[in-house]
């Protein structure tokens, strides 16, 4: 079993850092600043955004935490 831990290293770092930069491209397109139609949620209070993007990520989290290889849990 302690082979498998550089392997399930790697995937960890992989899967926060794909994690990370999903949530920032989407925090950017919620709150407009990529080239979208004036932002996804420009016309939602920004508290409303916020706790919205919260939502999406541990969602994304959710579904990144029962996609890794069930031995990578402590």
């Amino acid at each position: 079993m302690n082979e498998n831990k550089g392997i399930v290293g790697q995937v960890i770092v992989i899967s926060v850092i794909l994690i990370a930069v999903a949530g920032g491209l989407l925090w950017m397109a919620v709150n407009g600043m990529l080239p979208t139609a004036a932002g996804i949620g420009s016309g939602l209070d920004p508290n409303v955004r916020t706790i919205g993007m919260i939502v999406i990520l541990a969602v994304i989290a959710g579904v990144a935490w029962f996609v890794l290889p069930k031995g990578s849990r402590r």
